[in-house]
């Protein structure tokens, strides 16, 4: 009788594991950091040098 459980167990289907979640947390882990570092890098980037505004404000053609 003992090798009858064994062979139920051997073909039963083995029971999902729960990947959404963990998965689904790695991935806003992932798209939280790269949003944080193009805020940085955008609010760093988007800023001219005070030669550039020296430059427009005195009208040169810049070409």
């Amino acid at each position: 009788m003992e090798n009858a459980y064994k062979i139920k167990e051997f073909y039963e289907e083995p029971e999902e594991k729960i990947v959404f979640p963990q998965s689904f947390f790695c991935l806003l882990a992932v798209l939280l950091a790269v949003c944080v570092a193009f805020g940085v890098y955008v609010s760093d980037y988007y800023h001219a040098d005070p030669a550039a505004e020296d430059a427009l404000a005195a009208g040169m053609n810049l070409q």
